[in-house]
């Protein structure tokens, strides 16, 4: 038996022995197909933030009073805004990931910081700061950024706001636990959210190599895939779908078989007779 080389794109390619192995996870592709969605999130929780913000100037009074603390704080809630606004241009613009994850890790800090301020400026008012804190906590986790860059703020939020903890009244051993859980919490949240964007760009992956220019060979029929590896039409469209395949045999190549094995087929009447 004579052997063959399978050969595509003016040189020797090797055959296929990988099996069922999955494709390589392509983290730079998953970052540009991720960073849309991304913005869809982003852009109107930025702008509720930064028109809640400057609403909240209202009701500053009635919390420092017209004194020089109502417009520092005034200042201080404009000035978020501004930083959100900033943002915003950025964001829309800008077409990279990694610009994406620096200016939302940065701008969550800068508001982390904003917030512990005011808090400080404030009177005591029991559990209302902390609660607030532990709110803020959970949503830096919930925005749609890398791990690290979620942990930093929210642990420098936790820490600022644990200094004012001895102003406010509220004991260590109740408030140490309750940023505990909702770190956990949060961590949770924010690889299911991840687990779930990375198997939909999976599934998206897998469709859309099912769309493009397949390469096939047109002697045996083998599909070359992106790796330069050649493997036969079940296991290449198994791999990238979710298809499985019965084998059978078509009349004609029934027909085909049989005689090359010699074998005639009998009408029903002599069969019976």
């Amino acid at each position: 038996m004579n052997a063959r080389r399978i050969s595509g794109g003016g040189q020797g390619k090797r055959r296929q022995t990988r099996g069922m192995t999955p494709e390589p996870f392509d983290e730079a592709a998953f970052q540009e197909w991720y960073l849309p969605e991304r913005k869809r999130v982003i852009v109107p929780a930025s702008i509720l933030t930064g028109i809640l913000s400057v609403a909240l100037v209202a009701t500053d009074p009635f919390t420092f009073g017209v004194d020089p603390g109502f417009g520092v704080v005034a200042a201080i809630r404009v000035g978020l805004a501004s930083v959100i606004l900033g943002m915003l241009w950025i964001l829309v613009r800008s077409r990279r990931p990694a610009m994406v994850d620096r200016v939302l890790f940065a701008t969550w800090a800068l508001g982390s910081v904003f917030v512990v301020v005011i808090h400080g400026m404030q009177a005591p008012t029991g559990l209302a700061h902390q609660l607030v804190d532990m709110l803020l906590v959970l949503v830096a986790y919930m925005l749609p950024n890398r791990l690290p860059l979620q942990v930093i703020p929210a642990v420098v939020l936790s820490i600022s706001a644990g200094l004012t903890t001895p102003a406010t009244g509220e004991p260590l051993v109740v408030v140490i636990p309750a940023y505990v859980v909702a770190h956990a919490i949060g961590i949770v949240v924010s690889r299911s959210m991840e687990k779930t964007a990375r198997t939909r760009f999976q599934a998206f992956q897998e469709i859309r190599a099912l769309r493009g220019i397949i390469p096939i060979c047109a002697t045996c029929k083998r599909i070359r895939d992106d790796q330069g590896f050649w493997s036969q039409v079940e296991e290449y469209i198994t791999r990238h779908s979710e298809a499985l395949f019965s084998h059978g045999m078509c009349p004609e190549c029934t027909d085909t078989a049989l005689e090359e094995l010699g074998v005639m087929e009998l009408p029903f009447e002599e069969g019976m007779s």
